[in-house]
């Protein structure tokens, strides 16, 4: 066995699966075969034989009903894209104590697979909850929630990295500017009330990574996160002026989350141009590398599209939005909240904003296939939000007014 646990460190894969096979071909090993047949499994997926792999698998459990053998077969049908197999499995398997943590791990590749990034946030943080301490999970539901715009989630990932890899080799400076950049992130989004409470924890997340790290050189990275504060408080200029201070020639060095939060400042500050060449060179990074895996990538692709057609910040879309609705202008005030919409799809008050433009303009016009979805949209998030009175009132006349325009 011994040799075989080496192949399979080195990434000999095939190496393995011979020495398995000869292994299993041994009849002096009987009772080590249970964890050799799961060895051959595992090294015809990690080898790419997944039909061979599904077929091994359904020959498996004819004879005894193996957990690992029925989270393989799972595997092997998400690699030969027989994904209603794959479902129908993994769901039976999500309910048993013994598989359930596996069987969300699966169900989030599978819904990662089908694009179905909201799910697959939901199922990898049941994973999470299961298994706490598990920082790869953890990063998964960073990246998800960067995709779907959860900044609540994107922060609350990123400090649990910060707890659990403290002490750990996982320890690092890059966790620590993750929260004071998804606190930042947040704060962006959010009502203005949470604002402050969110960039002193930004600011604390900043001291604890000084304090643990005092060696680190970091210059560049906090002199970003100084200029998104200011931006924050609307200092544009002291923004620029820090950033006039950045030295390129170290860009190539830095970690693609430094080089997102460049991108984003950028953005920002009407710097689109340099912007969208960060965000290249993180794409080209992610291509050319294992840094990140595919749902990052795909995050830059969305970042990408979302910032050549969005110019303005989330917070000044919102603004801009309110001034066309305050002087009449509805058809201007829904494009602009339906921008921001587009970058804050859990923020309540901007599904609120535009909930209420869409129900004025459809009592004047009707309502057409493109607002409709808008509508739905709007109102599951505003349904998943706790509402404080005075929007539950606000939105309660909404829904009368929606009522009336469906009767006509």
């Amino acid at each position: 066995m011994n040799d075989i646990y080496l192949s399979i460190e080195i990434k000999k894969y095939e190496d393995a699966l011979a020495q398995v096979e000869l292994f299993l071909a041994t009849p002096k090993n009987a009772e080590f075969f249970p964890i050799a047949l799961k060895i051959k499994g595992e090294m015809l997926c990690a080898a790419g034989h997944f039909k061979q792999a599904k077929e091994f698998y359904l020959a498996v459990l004819k004879v005894q009903p193996f957990t690992w053998a029925q989270l393989g077969l799972v595997n092997s049908y998400l690699r030969l894209d027989e994904d209603e197999s794959a479902e129908k499995l993994v769901l039976r398997l999500a309910f048993k104590p013994e598989s359930q943590l596996a069987a969300y791990d699966l169900l989030t590749a599978l819904q990662i697979k089908q694009n179905d990034f909201e799910t697959a946030l939901e199922c990898v943080l049941m994973a999470t909850e299961i298994s706490p301490r598990s920082i790869r999970r953890h990063k998964a539901a960073m990246d998800l929630s960067r995709i779907t715009h959860d900044y609540e989630i994107q922060f609350e990932a990123a400090k649990k990295i910060v707890r659990f890899a403290k002490n750990s080799i996982h320890d690092k400076p890059e966790n620590y500017l993750n929260v004071a950049r998804s606190g930042i992130d947040y704060a962006m989004t959010t009502d203005a009330a949470d604002t402050e409470r969110l960039i002193k924890q930004a600011k604390e997340y900043v001291r604890q990574l000084k304090h643990a790290f005092p060696k680190a050189e970091m210059n560049d990275q906090l002199q970003v996160i100084s200029a998104r504060l200011f931006y924050l408080n609307d200092e544009k200029d002291n923004a620029l002026a820090l950033l006039e201070k950045l030295d390129p020639e170290n860009w190539d060095n830095d970690s693609v989350d430094s080089l997102l939060d460049k991108a984003k400042i950028f953005h920002d500050l009407g710097l689109y141009e340099r912007s969208q060449a960060m965000l290249e060179q993180i794409e080209n990074r992610c291509k050319s590398g294992a840094e990140q895996g595919e749902i990052f990538l795909h995050y830059i692709h969305q970042e990408k599209d979302e910032k050549t057609s969005i110019k303005r910040s989330s917070k000044e879309l919102n603004n801009t939005a309110v001034g066309y609705y305050r002087r009449g202008d509805l058809d201007n005030a829904l494009e602009t909240f339906t921008q921001a919409f587009t970058l804050m799809p859990k923020s309540t008050s901007i599904s609120l904003n535009l909930l209420q433009v869409i129900a004025l303009k459809g009592s004047k016009l009707g309502l057409n296939d493109n607002t409709t979805k808008l509508l739905k949209n709007c109102i599951r998030n505003i349904e998943n939000s706790n509402l404080d009175e005075e929007q539950q009132e606000r939105y309660h006349k909404i829904r009368l007014t929606l009522d009336e325009v469906a009767n006509n």
